[in-house]
């Protein structure tokens, strides 16, 4: 009954896990849609031009998380021959996934930081709630970094 109730968290875990890769796709996309200047957060304006930049960077860490999960699920098990690559070995699959992971963790971070001094700044908490979101969004892809390069295999 317990390894049961383990796989089950374990299964939600990944499930969260792949949601905040597909948000920061989401979320990428839709910073590359160039939206009004008005309905931005003073760091998103604060990033005027290189908005879009930042909108690839969230897409392509997204998709790299992605593909890298795929990459470490198609592995799982498998014996390799002694010609593949040390790097591609299964044990050794985690590493797309953790860069993006710490990527996002990073950027996020920043973003949270961003809301929080335009906070302090503005000297109203309007907007609490997307700091909050952010700041949990970098502490989950720090701990999903953390948790595939520990759990390599």
């Amino acid at each position: 009954m317990r390894l049961s109730l383990i796989d089950n968290d374990a299964s939600l875990l990944r499930i969260f896990q792949l949601g905040a890769l597909v948000l920061a796709c989401g979320w990428g996309i839709d910073y590359m849609l160039r939206p009004p200047r008005y309905d931005l957060y003073t760091f998103e304006r604060l990033l005027g031009e290189a908005l879009p930049w930042w909108g690839a960077t969230l897409l392509t860490m997204g998709l790299m998380g992605l593909i890298g999960e795929v990459w470490v699920e198609a592995g799982r098990g498998r014996n390799h021959a002694p010609a593949i690559p040390y790097v591609c070995t299964s044990r050794n699959r985690w590493w797309p996934s953790c860069l993006a992971h710490s990527v996002l963790c990073a950027i996020y971070g920043g973003f949270a930081a961003g809301c929080y001094v335009d906070m302090l700044v503005s000297g109203y908490f309007y907007g609490a709630r997307m700091a909050g979101g952010m700041l949990l969004l970098s502490i989950g892809h720090g701990a999903f970094a953390h948790r595939r390069h520990r759990h390599a295999s």
